[in-house]
């Protein structure tokens, strides 16, 4: 651990092209940094839900790890940035005991990460609350057993628990995951958590407070999202919460107010990302604010999620979350949906989706993070590798496509065809905002090269999957450049054509 402490440190010092902290530009509602440059990301979810909860560090693993090889691989597929399970009971397993190894161990994975260029959104997750209700999330020490017997139903039934670890014997007593949050217990464990009951939600600010405080100034921090998929209360006691945009309001705006609040008082720069219930779909988020108010829209995200179903609609989702990011002046991102489940067709038109709105995406998930993988089985672990450690090709072939990481300027439009591998941006120039970046993959889009068309006042570099676009001496302000990527269809040197 003590190398792993000096290897950290040294990395904090070495690297001095990362853009520091970031905010929102309130005028095009598009996250910026320090040079003023619109930036998109582009990554997946590391989140270990059960004990340590942290990945494997030391060295690549298939499923367990997120090592300095797969911020290897990571920045070889062009992504740039992970959303990093930063879990409450790891961080203090005791009542006001935190354990400082933890925070070392994220630290070391947010700096190693950074390393290669790629951003961590800290991310306190939970699922269902708590280990107590077959979920993640919540400290056992803050859920009192005398106040829990109705779990998994809303009517009396009494469960049986292990003695040593407090934790359900039977974890299969619901048909399906999400029939776990109606339960009595699990929705008046948010109850109490959003009202501050017995002043838990005071004790979940000093978690994030003692984020905030290691996290401080960290140059690699994308932010601070301050709850998972947030559950609407006690629908049992009171179902308007069940109304889309009532609980966000009621219940969620009030308790977000009280946590940045306290994360403030040690960081004022890092974005804190917040989400609203995940049943909003088409209907507007209830929040009529950031957390801290209009003094802190531009360094607000609101964070939100796509799976279909409880998700429906995508285009009319898209539209209202766009919509929402407007009407409450802050930035927008979609920190989870399947990368790897489902139909990749509509994987692909949710990343189609985002180019078009000009949000940035994590998809769910990396690695399964549950156990190690048996390595001498050559089936799919559920993340993005075969159990023997090859990568699946499919998966990896979807989320290397074209795009910006940084736009010196305003959008217009990016498109990327993810059948020919063409990728088009067209932006309104800001000659002191720098340089353009553009990330590719060209052994999954490109084998045969490709040709660059620059329609403006602009000249262009390639070097190691990444195209510079930089403004010439006579560029002005606010004219339109247009780049076109086309992949060439019989091997040949790379060639830039002025249009």
């Amino acid at each position: 651990m003590k190398n792993i402490i000096i290897f950290s440190s040294l990395l904090a010092l070495s690297v001095v092209s990362a853009a520091g902290v970031f905010r929102v530009n309130t005028t095009t509602h598009q996250i910026v940094d320090e040079q003023g440059r619109e930036r998109i990301f582009h990554g997946v979810n590391a989140v270990v839900k059960v004990k340590p909860y942290i990945p494997y560090i030391n060295a690549f693993e298939p499923c367990m790890s997120v090592s300095e090889q797969d911020f290897k691989n990571m920045k070889e597929w062009g992504l740039n940035a992970i959303r990093l399970g930063t879990m409450w009971p790891g961080i203090e397993p005791s009542k006001g005991n935190f354990n400082e190894t933890y925070l070392t161990q994220l630290k070391w994975i947010v700096d190693t990460a950074g390393k290669y260029g790629i951003y961590s959104l800290l991310d306190m997750h939970q699922d269902l609350f708590s280990e107590k209700f077959c979920g993640d999330g919540i400290p056992l020490w803050l859920i009192p057993e005398k106040e829990y017997n109705h779990f998994p139903l809303p009517i009396p039934k009494k469960i049986e628990f292990d003695n040593e670890t407090g934790l359900p014997l039977d974890c299969s007593i619901a048909t399906g995951w999400g029939t776990y949050y109606f339960s009595w217990d699990v929705a008046e464990g948010f109850e109490k958590l959003y009202t501050n009951y017995g002043g838990r939600l005071d004790l979940m600010a000093r978690f994030w407070g003692k984020v905030a405080q290691i996290f401080k100034g960290n140059p690699y921090v994308l932010g601070y999202e301050l709850i998972n998929e947030p559950f609407a209360g006690n629908v049992f006691k009171n179902p308007l919460l069940l109304i889309p945009g009532y609980a966000d309001k009621n219940r969620l705006q009030g308790a977000y107010e009280i946590v940045a609040q306290e994360i403030r008082k040690y960081d004022e720069d890092h974005l804190i990302f917040f989400e609203p219930v995940t049943w909003d779909n088409m209907i507007s988020v209830g929040f009529t604010q950031p957390p801290g108010g209009e003094k802190y829209s531009e360094k607000s995200v609101l964070a939100y999620h796509y799976y279909n179903p409880p998700d429906f609609a995508m285009e009319l989702f898209f539209k209202q979350r766009s919509k929402d990011i407007q009407r409450l002046n802050t930035g927008g991102f979609l920190s989870e949906f399947y990368v790897n489940d489902g139909p990749q067709s509509d994987v692909l038109k949710a990343m189609d989706m985002c180019d078009k709105y000009h949000q940035s995406w994590l998809g769910w998930t990396y690695k399964p993070f549950w156990n190690f993988c048996d390595t001498t089985s050559s089936e799919s672990n559920g993340g993005f590798y075969y159990n023997n450690g090859t990568a699946v090709y499919e998966y990896v072939h979807n989320v290397a496509r074209t795009y910006a990481t940084a736009i010196a300027g305003k959008t217009i439009s990016s498109f990327f065809n993810s059948t020919s591998g063409d990728y088009i941006l067209q932006y309104n120039l800001c000659v002191e905002c720098g340089q353009t970046e553009i990330n590719f993959n060209s052994q999954h889009y490109y084998p045969n090269g490709f040709t660059v068309q620059i329609s403006g006042n602009a000249k262009y570099t390639s070097k190691d999957g990444q195209l510079i676009v930089t403004p010439n001496s006579n560029s002005k302000n606010n004219e339109v450049i247009t780049v076109k990527m086309v992949a060439s269809q019989q091997k040949s040197q790379q060639s830039a054509q002025k249009i």
